[in-house]
């Protein structure tokens, strides 16, 4: 159950990343995409750090 848990947590990742890429097409900003581009690694960093503490 915790390597399925690992293994979708990219997953999720990616359809975040997705979901804020979709968002930003409304928007013509760099600092949008400087904005979604932290959030997204802080989120994984921070899904990785979680996993390896469960494992």
């Amino acid at each position: 159950m915790k390597k399925f848990y690992y293994l979708l947590s990219p997953i999720i990742v990616i359809v975040f990343a997705f979901l804020w890429m979709i968002n930003f097409n409304k928007y013509n900003n760099n600092f949008e995409l400087l904005l979604v581009i932290s959030s997204l690694l802080i989120s994984a960093i921070t899904l990785l750090l979680v996993f390896k503490k469960i494992r």
